[in-house]
């Protein structure tokens, strides 16, 4: 007698990293409530496209009924990897970044290492099955490099090619901020995303002979950084305990590096360093302002 399963045990499409698709003969033998059901070749239709496991499949309603999480995808973001052919860099750098989430993915792994489920939390509104592939993408071009971690915990981290895209997403910032918030926008689920912006402006603001070190907590999440040698690493989920800390809030931190708060009004309202001495105080409060008066040069000039 067959055993009972949930569907969550036997999906071949929940856990996609784990239990690859695999179509034989146009076969699915799929284990459901202690009964087999078989999905021949003829339930697959032309017209309802799903990317799956770098393969484009089609299922009919019955089977989208069956697995939902498939059944929600948007077919216009999750058919295959389409090229540009054009004989142009930009174009070609398009091909490998050009997706919808890849950026923002490559965005987030700039704090640091992370794991699955941190990519997923900080993307609100990405399909599980959708981060599995622009990952996969990522990897094959060389940006991304998934590794074990402690306890056998797969991570994801920039490869050194992936870290160069730290001046690209800046200048996508900046150009960004030109254009008007739209209405009703999703919270992420974690601020990794504010790592490439500061690691960017730091390298600009500080001499390459300056090392500074200092641990950043925003809104409870806490970050490392480390600028040496004219390069910044900013590292999420360290820094509890170092000697300089600088505590803030998200909300004034954006609306002062987009110039739509007063310097002087957010060190006196949303900003707490604590260090070692008043002078060490002085010069991180003078660093912030200088790397805010960089980012919001050529603001006002935008003409959006």
């Amino acid at each position: 007698m067959i055993p009972r399963a949930s569907v969550a045990d036997v999906s071949p499409f929940t856990q996609t990293a784990q239990r690859p698709f695999r179509q034989s003969m146009g076969v699915i033998i799929l284990h459901i409530w202690g009964l087999h059901i078989r999905a021949f070749g003829s339930l697959f239709e032309p017209n309802i496209p799903y990317y799956l496991n770098n393969q484009v499949i089609t299922l009919d309603n019955k089977l989208k009924k069956l697995f939902p999480t498939v059944a929600k995808l948007d077919k216009h973001e999750i058919m295959s990897f389409r090229s540009y052919k054009l004989l142009c860099p930009i174009a070609r750098a398009l091909d490998h970044v050009g997706d919808r989430w890849t950026l923002l993915i490559l965005r987030d792994l700039h704090a640091g290492p992370a794991r699955y489920s941190d990519l997923l939390s900080g993307l609100n509104g990405i399909a599980s099955n959708l981060l599995t592939t622009r990952l996969n993408q990522l990897i094959e071009s060389g940006l991304v490099l998934r590794q074990e971690a402690r306890f056998g915990v797969a991570v994801y981290e920039l490869t050194p090619f992936g870290r160069r895209s730290n001046k690209l997403l800046y200048e996508l910032m900046k150009l960004g901020t030109a254009f008007p918030q739209q209405e009703e926008l999703k919270t992420p689920g974690n601020l990794r995303f504010i790592a490439v912006t500061l690691k960017s402006i730091l390298e600009d603001v500080l001499p390459p002979d300056v090392m500074f070190r200092a641990g950043l907590h925003v809104d409870g999440e806490f970050f490392l950084i480390l600028c040496e040698n004219g390069v910044c690493d900013i590292r999420h989920g360290e820094g509890m305990d170092e000697l300089v800390c600088i505590k803030t809030s998200y909300l004034p931190l954006m609306e002062v590096f987009e110039g739509r708060l007063e310097f002087d009004a957010f060190v006196s309202s949303h900003l707490v360093i604590e260090t070692p001495g008043e002078e060490q105080k002085q010069q991180v409060v003078a660093m912030l302002k200088s790397a805010i008066d960089l980012n919001t040069q050529g603001f006002d000039s935008l003409p959006i």
